[in-house]
């Protein structure tokens, strides 16, 4: 029946009418996987035999059912042995898919705001102290974003596939404005920090020095507290899960990390030099400042921080994937 319906050139009945296909030869199997892939469509192909080789080497995605001939033709074997490896197979894949990306983005956005961020000092004439960026590199990027690739996928499969496009509109619309809420985060601060009654009577800014960068200065206390709750507030954004990884709390490895990190930072925003026991104060080089701005401070990061998981929850990730 599939020869005759090959040489009438009755592909339609094959598409849209034909729901099981049985009795067919290895060759027609691969035959009928390439009828599928011609017209566009993405085939995925299941098989526990020799005779299905073919067919697994022709289809997009092609998972053995057997440990023996198929398995040795495609890398993909499942475990259980059953149909149902198929769809640990597509759920498995677009969590690591979905990783691959929130780790990419993450990355991008790390590269971008740190350097807005010493840019910016620069323009004040200070900078990072070495033990700062041992912090923000070692401590803080490094840990969460290995934490981050962790994340296991849902139990159940639903909704559309993830975007796979790296300047898609939503891998993009992330981006684009998590560095915008970043540069609008600092902007607000230079401008209170310039202008505001906050800042009367104990602000001084620090005078350029292009022979000589200093480290101890307002700007550098200020920028360095919130840019830390800005790193730890993307990386719980882009691990959020729900929709095709389980939700952040389930990864307990990035869970600890970002609450250990959060609480590291909040502490040391606010309680840095009434409670420094170990003297972390004079290894990263800061300087002291009012409480209130501290708060501040602590307070614009978090709103900051809000509106990136929001975003990245409601509409880079549901509304901007429908444009995909």
């Amino acid at each position: 029946a599939f020869e005759y319906l090959i040489e009438q050139e009755r592909l339609d009945v094959l598409f849209e009418r034909c729901v099981v296909l049985a009795r067919m030869k290895p060759l027609q199997k691969e035959k009928m996987v390439r009828l599928f892939k011609d017209r566009g469509d993405i085939v995925g192909m299941s098989g526990d035999g020799a005779n299905d080789c073919a067919a697994l080497s022709a289809a997009h995605c092609g998972i053995a059912l057997s440990e023996a001939d198929a398995a040795l033709n495609y890398p993909f074997t499942g475990l259980s042995l059953s149909c149902v490896s198929s769809v640990d197979l597509v759920r498995t894949g677009r969590s690591s898919l979905v990783t691959s990306f929130s780790a990419f983005k993450f990355t991008i956005f790390y590269g971008f705001f740190q350097s807005l961020q010493v840019m910016l000092m620069y323009c004040y004439g200070t900078d990072f102290s070495d033990w700062q960026y041992v912090f923000i590199d070692f401590l803080s990027f490094t840990p969460l974003i290995v934490w981050m690739v962790k994340s296991r996928p849902v139990l159940k499969l639903s909704g559309p596939p993830p975007t796979n496009r790296v300047f898609g509109p939503s891998t993009l619309s992330s981006i684009i404005f998590f560095l915008f809420t970043a540069f609008a985060n600092l902007a607000v601060i230079v401008v209170l920090l310039d202008h505001s009654p906050l800042t009367d009577g104990w602000y001084t800014p620090t005078h350029i020095n292009k022979l000589d960068i200093q480290h101890s200065t307002y700007e550098n206390a200020t920028f360095f507290i919130a840019g830390n709750f800005l790193y730890i507030g993307a990386a719980i954004a882009y691990t959020w899960g729900g929709v095709w990884r389980e939700h952040l709390y389930k990864n307990v490895g990035f869970f600890v990390t970002a609450c250990a990190l959060l609480v590291l930072s909040n502490t040391y925003a606010l309680f840095e030099h009434t409670w420094d026991p170990l003297g972390v104060s004079q290894l990263l080089r800061m300087v002291e400042m009012p409480i209130l701005w501290r708060l501040s401070l602590v307070g614009i990061s978090c709103f900051t921080v809000v509106l990136m998981v929001s975003f990245e929850t409601l509409v880079s990730l549901r509304y901007c994937s429908q444009f995909e």
